[in-house]
C-alpha cells in the first residue's frame, strides 16, 4: 500500500503490527479439489497467497450430519481464532455434478413445517418394510378354477426368482 502522508503510514504500521495475522481473521473463497472423508474437504483457496489445504474439517453447523460435497464446489475457508492451525470450511455451493449426498444421523426427522408433518421413515425401518412387500409380491398366487383349475404355483419369472432388495431409497426434496 502506498501512503502520501506520514501519519498514515505510522497508522498502518502500528495497526499491522498489533494484527500480525489479519489474513486469518478473514473468510476466503475457495473450490473443492476432493472430499478424502465424510467430514473433511481438500480445497484450493482463490486468493493466490493462501496455498492449497488438505483434510480441512467441514463445518455445517447441524450434529451428525454428513455430506458429499463434489469437487468443483465453492467453498469458504477460514480459521478458528484466527489460528492458521485451525483451517476449516463451510457455506459451499454447486460443483461438477448436481447429485448431493446428505446424512444425518438423528433418531427423528421431520421433512416440512406444516402443521402435522409426520416424521419422515427411518432408512432400515422403510428398507425392512419394501424388502418384505417385494417378497410378497414375487411369491403372491392365485388359485385358478375352472377348466383351466391346477395347483396354485408362485409367480414364475424367467430367470432368476429371488425378490428385490431394495439398498437405497433416494428422496428427491423439491
Amino acid at each position: 500500500m502506498v501512503f502520501n502522508d506520514r501519519l498514515k503510514r505510522a497508522l498502518y504500521a502500528l495497526f499491522k503490527a498489533s494484527v500480525p495475522r489479519l489474513d486469518y481473521y478473514a473468510r476466503y473463497s475457495g473450490r473443492v479439489v476432493r472430499q478424502p472423508s465424510p467430514g473433511s474437504l481438500d480445497v484450493q483457496p482463490d486468493d493466490p497467497r493462501i496455498p492449497s489445504m488438505g483434510g480441512v474439517p467441514l463445518k455445517n453447523g447441524i450434529r451428525g450430519l454428513t455430506m458429499d460435497v463434489p469437487p468443483g464446489s465453492s467453498v469458504m475457508i477460514g480459521w478458528e481464532n484466527a489460528d492458521p492451525a485451525r483451517p476449516y470450511c463451510e457455506s459451499w455451493a454447486g460443483g461438477e455434478t448436481d447429485t448431493i449426498s446428505i446424512t444425518i444421523v438423528a433418531d427423528k426427522i421431520t421433512l416440512g413445517s406444516e402443521a402435522g408433518a409426520e416424521p419422515a421413515a427411518k432408512g432400515q425401518t422403510l428398507q425392512s418394510y419394501l424388502n418384505a412387500l417385494a417378497a410378497a409380491l414375487v411369491a403372491h398366487t392365485h388359485p385358478v378354477s375352472g377348466p383351466l383349475a391346477g395347483p396354485s404355483v408362485p409367480l414364475a419369472v424367467p430367470g432368476a426368482i429371488t425378490p428385490p432388495v431394495v439398498t437405497a431409497i433416494k428422496v428427491n426434496v423439491a
